[in-house]
């Protein structure tokens, strides 16, 4: 029996490592993290417990050094993007546990969590990267103009998610976000046909429910603990509000070549584990990326089903578990259906009262 710690197992990320297990978890326990009680994922897993977020530091670290000295997990998966430094830190902290942690040494995951820390990582390595501009630096945004011109994406420094992103049309939208710490400005590579209309949308009154389509290209690598690389898939992905919707595999040579360079250029400076890359093609046609994630994705278990096992992968890789196959089809088209868990209201309060909830006990929902 092998047993695998899901940090933030309410995340999206969490929900796609339960799907990817699903019909798959005879030999393996799964134990959840997480910082609210009433996440459904929770009570998919054969234990969980309550922490704080991991971006609250050492409260974090202290509640996570004490669950896994309890539970002694063979692998810990994290599911934000604060996880992936949190277990790092944890890691140079704790090098007993360092072998069922895949990430790599927190002076890299902070180079992933920061979007201006990886244009200076892929420079470094001569790799094509989303040309930016740090929102306060007019010097720089007017260069960035002149290559460029309108419209620039404005984004946080550090975030996922597209939270907080904003596409800036014109001089009056940058000054708003030249008076914001911590963003930066990128061209909009392969704009949409629809682009421009968007800015339009609110003149008349804003629009309760509007979601446009968005595409972009999502490469996935799995990095053992030697620093082989273990696989490599790149995909198309078309995004609704942020959330992936629809995949399909992407087989070109430039896009994986870029891919393979980033994968190598990060296992050779230490990391391990999962690497997500996200990007378009600039003008000339080069796969440009625009953001870096060293975990698995909400685009895990729709490349699964393209017949890319990442977690299955990484399990191997981390304990030599070796998960059943899945049904897979490698020219499919995967699309995302809603479904639904019901919880109960007792399960949330036990693990709301203890901070720990375990599946089996009497009235529990997984019971």
């Amino acid at each position: 029996m092998i047993r695998i710690v899901i940090s933030s197992v309410g995340s999206l990320v969490g929900q796609n490592i339960l799907d990817s297990l699903h019909g798959r978890r005879d030999g393996i326990e799964v134990v959840g993290i997480n910082s609210t009680a009433d996440a459904a994922s929770n009570f998919r897993c054969d234990r969980a417990y309550l922490a704080p977020p991991a971006a609250s530091g050492d409260a974090y670290l202290a509640r996570l050094s004490s669950v896994l000295g309890d539970e002694r997990p063979d692998l810990v998966l994290p599911g934000r993007d604060d996880d992936v430094l949190a277990l790092a830190q944890f890691k140079e902290a704790r090098p007993q546990l360092a072998p069922a942690i895949p990430v790599g040494p927190s002076r890299l995951a902070r180079i992933l969590g920061d979007k201006w820390a990886s244009r200076e990582f892929a420079g470094a390595h001569a790799l094509p990267y989303a040309d930016s501009a740090p929102a306060d630096d007019a010097a720089a945004i007017g260069h960035l103009l002149a290559r460029h011109g309108y419209p620039l994406v404005a984004k946080p420094r550090r975030g996922n998610g597209s939270r907080g992103v904003r596409i800036v049309y014109d001089e009056r939208q940058l000054a708003a976000f030249a008076a914001l710490p911590d963003y930066l400005l990128q061209p909009y590579l392969e704009p949409e046909a629809g682009l421009t209309s968007w800015r339009e949308l609110a003149r008349d009154g804003t629009p309760l429910f509007h979601a446009p389509a968005l595409q972009q290209i999502a490469c996935q690598a799995v990095i053992g603990p030697d620093r082989r690389i273990r696989g490599l898939l790149c995909t198309v992905v078309e995004l609704v509000m942020g959330r992936l919707e629809r995949t399909w595999r992407l087989d070109e040579r430039g896009v994986d070549d870029v891919a393979r360079r980033y994968a190598e250029a990060f296992a050779a400076a230490g990391w391990v584990g999962a690497l997500n890359l996200q990007g378009r093609r600039d003008g000339s046609g080069v796969f440009n990326v625009y953001e870096l994630n060293g975990r698995l994705t909400g685009g895990t278990t729709a490349r699964l089903h393209l017949g890319f096992d990442e977690l299955g992968m990484l399990i191997e890789a981390f304990t030599g578990h070796r998960l059943p196959p899945r049904p897979a089809s490698a020219n499919a088209i995967v699309t995302k259906s809603l479904t639904e868990f019901a919880m109960l209201p007792a399960d949330i309060e036990r693990l709301q009262a203890d901070g720990r909830w375990q599946s089996g006990t009497p009235d529990s929902t997984a019971g």
